[in-house]
């Protein structure tokens, strides 16, 4: 099982390509979303609704199973 970094990037690589494009671009290059909606040929309000798609999916993708074990977080 990957913990730490190795989840989050595990997790970050399972997004749909738009998704992960945009969290890359925004995250870990840090640019804005004007400069990564320039990169991506996409308008602004795309980047913007890419990056709100994958902040929930990687919310969801860190909420336990409900049959997991209480008080265990993976």
């Amino acid at each position: 099982m990957a913990y730490g970094a190795d989840l989050i990037s595990h997790r970050v690589m399972a997004l749909p390509d738009a998704c992960r494009a945009a969290v890359f671009l925004t995250y870990v290059e840090r640019m804005s979303y004007s400069e990564v909606a320039e990169v991506l040929a996409l308008p602004i309000g795309t980047i913007m609704r890419a990056l709100v798609d994958a902040r929930i999916l990687l919310a969801e993708s860190s909420v336990p199973a409900k049959d997991s074990e209480p008080g265990k977080v993976f």
